[in-house]
């Protein structure tokens, strides 16, 4: 689990102590809903998280340029006067919290269709 104390990886990963527990000690395997959870809260490869081979984290998004321009153009509209290593860090600070905010919803909307799956079509 890391640094995180068990009931902090809980509430990140939506997964109970006890399970999480159950996953460590190799009681239990998780299931398919399990490590797409994982993943989505850690970053974690699933096929690392079934074999512990390969690579531990999927290789890094790619910059989303797009995201990225708005917020250089943002940056530079409202503090013109801003010395260029201010202006990139304030960018850099702005793009991480982005980037967070988008895996948040990520894991949060992989947990929704987790508990509440398709409905079989007749």
């Amino acid at each position: 689990m890391g640094r995180r104390e068990p009931p902090q990886f809980a509430a990140l990963t939506g997964i109970r102590k006890g399970t999480l527990r159950n996953y460590i000690r190799g009681e239990r395997v998780p299931d398919d809903a399990a490590l797409i959870l994982l993943k989505a809260a850690t970053g974690v490869s699933i096929d690392w998280l079934l074999t512990g081979e390969g690579e531990m984290y999927a290789p890094a998004a790619p910059l989303d340029t797009e995201a990225l321009t708005e917020i250089v153009e943002k940056v530079l509209k409202r503090r013109p006067d801003l010395p260029p290593r201010e202006a990139a860090d304030r960018i850099v600070e702005i793009y991480a919290a982005l980037m967070e905010d988008r895996r948040k919803r990520q894991a949060s909307e992989a947990a929704a269709a987790i508990e509440t799956p398709d409905k079989e079509v007749s």
